[in-house]
């Protein structure tokens, strides 16, 4: 393909973008259901557009740190879409970009077939993610999730935490047959804002039970580092090389472990909160048709914790939980 074709593209669409919607340009190549489309959306992610034939199968909606991949409407026409979320991977995306681009041009399923290169990236991409350095945010969040691992494995968790599936972008960050938690963390000093950063982070089956686990902390000197939070959870019981294989998700080995060394956290509240139809949140059926209206690709929300509803759960109510759901861990 020679020279990048879509960075141009895209850096017009940010200099041209009203910071509304979904801004679309024809990326000046076609598959068999029409042309493919480059987009940017209003948080800044770039997308690749997929047009999809009638009847043609998408791979399942996921979201990762650095990726999401979606059906999504434009003007009409069904799409698969793949965005990238981080504006530090934005190179690399551009070349995976172009290598979808070639390997479906002639395909017969080319939403499958993009898929298959999205699958062969993937390890390039958490390769490129492990040389930025976690926000506080997003460290405070995987912090966050290693409090609600602990609780699992203190109450009888299974040792490998194929549970915990956060680090592997699904829709959840710990999830069994028939128990889901999303856990979210806050480093505000006051209140509970929690940000929902898809339609589906708040939705399940009929048949699992759904659950929040909130946790607000503050940076404190006489706090706890990654490493020791780390330690915790192998100290609760947790395999070894299964928690290894979830840090490598995250693009986190040894060494860059310890660059977190100084940033300390101390844990201020842990609230536990069932998702129901009396929680607040935005999903799917909110909307007549059971999806995202036309020209919407994603969305976001905040919610707020302090007022009730929703009812944090009490520490025994708590305990009963964590314990159902290690029974089916």
């Amino acid at each position: 393909m020679g020279s990048d074709p879509f960075e141009s593209i895209w850096k017009v669409q940010e200099t041209d973008s009203a910071g509304l919607g979904l801004s679309v340009n024809d990326s000046g190549f076609r598959v068999r259901a029409g042309t493919i489309l480059l987009g940017l959306d209003s948080a800044g992610a770039r997308h690749l557009l997929i047009p999809l034939a009638p009847g043609e199968s998408c791979p399942a909606s996921e979201r990762g740190e650095a990726l999401e991949v979606s059906r999504i409407k434009v003007d009409g026409a069904e799409y698969l879409s793949i965005a990238c979320l981080d504006e530090n991977l934005r190179p690399i995306f551009s070349q995976f970009s172009q290598d979808v681009v070639e390997s479906i041009e002639q395909s017969t399923s080319p939403a499958s077939a993009a898929y298959r290169v999205f699958l062969k990236w993937k390890s390039m991409f958490l390769e490129a993610m492990s040389r930025v350095p976690l926000s506080d945010g997003a460290l405070a969040g995987l912090i966050g999730e290693l409090l609600t691992l602990e609780k699992i494995l203190n109450a009888g968790g299974h040792r490998s935490i194929d549970y915990w599936t956060g680090p592997v972008g699904s829709q959840h960050d710990f999830r069994t047959k028939l128990f889901a938690i999303e856990v979210k963390a806050s480093l505000s000093r006051s209140g509970r804002r929690v940000q929902i950063s898809s339609i589906d982070q708040l939705d399940s089956d009929d048949q699992v039970s759904l659950w929040l686990n909130f946790h607000r902390m503050s940076r404190d000197p006489a706090g706890e580092n990654l490493a020791q939070h780390l330690e915790r959870v192998l100290n609760a019981g947790a395999d070894t090389a299964s928690l290894t294989r979830k840090l490598s998700n995250l693009g986190l080995d040894g060494t860059k472990i310890n660059i977190y060394d100084k940033d300390r956290f101390k844990l201020l509240e842990s609230n536990l909160y069932l998702v129901d139809q009396n929680f607040p949140r935005i999903v799917r059926s909110s909307f007549k048709s059971g999806r995202l209206p036309a020209g919407i690709v994603r969305m976001s929300y905040d919610i707020e914790l302090a007022t009730e509803p929703p009812t944090a759960l009490s520490a025994n109510s708590i305990s009963a939980v964590f314990d159902e759901f290690a029974k089916d861990s």
